[in-house]
């Protein structure tokens, strides 16, 4: 019986640490929650660069068609999206990673200050706000610490101490190497067995096409609208000479409602199709999650259409 106490409260302070807390049952947020939320989220975007980016979708294709049918860019983005502020600091972000899963990841002192500046970015965004209130209120991040005394202390940097873990801690994909993270596979895009995988930020993607590094070759399928917020989309390109036969991402949303709308999915539907509703239409987002040494980092996040 004391093993197991002892094992519990292990596992309870180990919540206290990082922000988390015991995982509620995921029937305790209904999917009208997460469609009311994620409503909420895309109308309080105020990073948002829709206006800013011209879609040009081209050719349709499939996932076992090969050939080029988009001979131009999918993206031109006007400069002042880059100046936006949240983007202006997700920029610094592209060049610290090693895009192949087996080279261990080396986070210099630099790299940590620009994590830094882009958290202090995105933390008082009304997206993350909203996602925090809504997590502390529904009882997955826990912001109260009970101390020897029985008082309590208020963490006020328990959702962003949880948002740095899950997002930018880093774990393995393959031998035991710290080589990927949350938000390099979705906010970049990394290499595995010679393959791409994640890839799903528009930001990334549109750089990528301007250095010649990312060549888009054509739609799968509609697109789903999100009004004057932008888009969603479903393709297939090559980057660097290899090729994501199906991918899909947000165009036009900034990267705080990105991270916002990912985070609470990953909490309250993980590893399992999220629904939420944008601009009137019932979308559904997938959270996958990697558990490492008894924490959860995200896997992978993107739109499921």
């Amino acid at each position: 019986m004391e093993i197991r106490n002892g094992f519990v409260l292990l596992i309870f302070m180990q919540c206290i640490i990082y922000g988390l807390a015991a995982r509620p049952a995921s029937d305790s947020v209904t999917d009208a929650e997460l469609q009311t939320l994620s409503e909420a989220l895309l109308t309080a975007d105020v990073n948002n660069c829709a206006n800013l980016v011209t879609v040009n979708q081209q050719g349709s294709t499939s996932f076992h068609n090969h050939r080029d049918n988009a001979p131009l860019p999918l993206l031109t983005v006007q400069s002042s999206a880059y100046t936006k502020p949240t983007i202006e600091k997700l920029l610094p972000l592209h060049n610290n990673y090693v895009a192949r899963v087996s080279d261990a990841e080396v986070v210099t002192t630099q790299e940590t200050q620009e994590e830094t500046a882009f958290l202090d970015a995105i933390m008082p965004t009304s997206v993350m706000k909203k996602a925090e209130k809504f997590l502390v209120d529904k009882g997955y991040i826990t912001t109260r610490r009970r101390l020897s005394n029985g008082s309590y202390r208020t963490n006020n940097r328990a959702f962003r101490d949880a948002i740095h873990q899950i997002w930018f801690g880093l774990y393995s994909r393959e031998n035991n190497t710290l080589g990927s993270s949350g938000f390099e596979h979705v906010f970049l895009g990394e290499i595995k067995n010679d393959k791409v995988q994640g890839f799903h930020n528009w930001v990334f993607f549109s750089k990528e096409e301007q250095n010649n590094n990312l060549n888009y070759k054509g739609k799968i399928g509609p697109n789903v609208s999100l009004g004057d917020k932008g888009m969603i989309v479903k393709h297939k390109f090559d980057w660097n000479n290899k090729e994501k036969p199906i991918s899909s991402m947000f165009v036009g949303p900034s990267p705080e409602f990105e991270i916002a709308l990912y985070s609470v999915c990953f909490y309250t539907r993980p590893g399992s199709r999220c629904p939420v509703k944008l601009n009137g239409k019932n979308v559904s987002v997938s959270t996958h999650y990697i558990y490492k040494q008894g924490k959860r980092y995200v896997g992978s996040a993107f739109p499921d259409i």
